[in-house]
């Protein structure tokens, strides 16, 4: 198989007309008014609260072949009453400068007017909230071209994702038209090589109708973004001997059709490529169809892959791995493995730990990975207790705790300081409590008051001289936040950089939480600082309570 495009790893430079000068920013719209400064002001759901709350699916704004805005998509803050209703809205680019309107950004203002989201609540109150909306915008294609006649079985689609500078999973999928697929996956995937294995035919025929529908074979060939660092991703279609190849580099920032990201999902989606990129048990009965040596040093980089991707989510095709004997030794998981890349069975068992998977606990226990010489090992018990707190899984941490009743993990450990690995202090295991991105299970407050039950003090101090209220800030809990707060630690505490918890605060409620408890503000600038980033966030509320004016900073952003 032969495939007719790159990735791309370097800079490219894009060089587009414009149709003429565009309008200038317009404040306010006969359907959707401009937000003031004071109507920005409100919680902030996360993105994923907000794909949730949505009823309504997002417009596209579209522009004729000859139209090239001077730039593709925006940033549209919206401000959404507590019942759900739209109330105003500011458009922006990614760096929060307002951009010109468009008689197609109007009709999208006056299209979602109309629209409601499901109402935000806070503590089982609903409240109004500022939302954000990524607009992509797209480019009609410059002529259409009809999608060839031609019988299903001369239909195949193939689609490509490359590497990036960071771990963007490096794989192919190609479907044919009589339900055959072929998966191989080259780096940064659960399951490497080359598989074969079949489809429903009616699922690859729902394929072609999207692949017509969207009008796909009118598409331009190439949409390349500007920049650099990012996955390529190709899309071959081949239907009664002719193809149409589209090459997407970031292809959104350069007025893509909407539907090449929608087809290149769906093929994923039909193909079941995610199964074999994290693991699956859809992945693991073909693999042992296929007679897959589960025994073997490619057993043992499997299980080592899959337990370590932070995207996995089928723990049990992990365990059943595991039965079918993928060793707990030897697993390694770079590109190029050399002996010093090979894991042992404990730090298999520390990357299950730290990534909360719960249901891998107890079967790598009585594995024994917990024992040296037949007895259970004090460091590798201190040592995977450490991990589960990192991981944020209270049943974790209870499972280790509880591996033994005659010997139990030590509550304090020795921390050292990133910036200098000469400063090391002995303190509370609560201080391992960290809150990764994105990660909606984290439960750091229940064993934050766990550890405190078996005796773990929470006045500790990191190397660093963070406290634990430094990571409940961080962490955006304010359950958390008003727990610590609680036992009576100075919301003015100093931790790194000399910055009291509320300089790592990136909630305004949090925020508030804290002014309201008495802390200082001012920090090493006279709070200059801190104004500074309160109004880059709009936080009028915060603004309101320290008698400052937002519209002060607003011109120097």
């Amino acid at each position: 198989m032969k495939w007719f495009c790159v990735g791309v790893s370097f800079g490219v430079l894009l060089i587009v007309g414009c149709s003429g000068e565009e309008a200038p920013h317009a404040t306010a719209t006969a359907s959707l008014p401009a937000c003031q400064p004071a109507q920005l002001a409100g919680v902030r759901p996360t993105y994923e609260e907000v794909q949730r709350h949505r009823r309504f699916d997002f417009p596209t704004p579209t522009y004729a072949a000859n139209e090239y805005p001077k730039t593709w998509g925006y940033r549209l803050l919206l401000r959404v009453d507590a019942e759900g209703r739209i109330v105003c809205h500011e458009t922006t680019d990614d760096f929060g400068t307002p951009i010109a309107t468009t008689p197609q950004r109007q009709a999208l203002l006056a299209d979602i007017a109309q629209r409601r989201y499901a109402p935000f609540s806070r503590e089982g109150k609903r409240v109004p909230a500022i939302v954000r909306e990524e607009v992509w915008e797209e480019r009609a294609p410059s002529v259409h071209r009809p999608l060839p006649e031609a019988p299903l079985d001369s239909f195949r689609i193939m689609l490509s994702r490359s590497g990036c500078f960071g771990w963007c999973p490096i794989y192919s999928v190609e479907i044919h038209g009589d339900g055959r697929v072929v998966y191989t996956g080259e780096g940064h995937v659960d399951v490497e090589g080359r598989h074969e294995y079949r489809i429903p035919v009616d699922d690859v025929r729902a394929l072609l109708d999207q692949v017509r529908q969207e009008d796909l074979w009118s598409t331009d060939a190439e949409y390349m973004a500007g920049i650099t660092d990012n996955p390529t991703y190709c899309l071959s279609i081949e239907l009664g001997g002719q193809r149409h190849v589209i090459t997407d580099y970031v292809g959104r920032m350069v007025g893509m059709p909407r539907a090449v990201q929608r087809v290149e999902d769906a093929v994923d989606k039909v193909s079941r490529a995610r199964e074999w990129t994290e693991l699956s048990a859809f992945a693991m009965e073909h693999l042992q169809q296929a007679g897959f040596d589960f025994r073997s040093q490619a057993g043992a980089d499997l299980l080592v892959r899959a337990i370590g991707n932070r995207k996995g989510f089928d723990e049990h095709a992990m365990l059943r791995a595991i039965e079918l004997g993928s060793p707990l030794r030897g697993g390694q998981t770079a590109l190029r493995p050399t002996p010093e890349h090979a894991l042992d069975e404990m730090e298999v068992f520390v990357s299950a730990l730290r990534l909360g998977r719960v249901a891998l606990v107890q079967p790598l226990m009585a594995k024994g990975v917990l024992r040296e010489g037949g007895r259970l090992d004090r460091g590798k018990l201190d040592r995977a207790f450490r991990a589960a707190i990192q991981g944020g899984r209270r049943a974790s941490v209870r499972a280790i705790w509880n591996a033994s009743d005659s010997i139990r993990p030590s509550l304090m450990y020795q921390d050292e300081d990133d910036d200098d690995a000469r400063r090391i202090v002995a303190t509370s295991v609560v201080m391992l409590l960290d809150k990764p991105y994105g990660d909606d299970e984290w439960e750091g407050l229940a064993i934050a008051k766990w550890l405190a039950d078996k005796g773990a003090p929470l006045d500790a101090r990191a190397a660093n001289g963070d406290s634990l209220l430094h990571i409940a800030v961080e962490a955006s809990d304010i359950a958390f936040v008003r727990f610590v707060l609680a036992q009576g630690l100075d919301p003015s505490t100093k931790g790194e950089y000399d910055l009291p918890a509320l300089g790592g605060a990136q909630d305004e409620d949090v925020a508030l939480l804290l002014l309201a408890s008495g802390s200082d503000w001012h920090m090493d600038d006279q709070g200059k600082g801190f104004l500074r980033y309160a109004r880059d966030q709009r936080w009028t509320r915060v603004l309101e309570l320290l008698k400052q004016p937002l519209e002060e900073g607003s011109a120097k952003r």
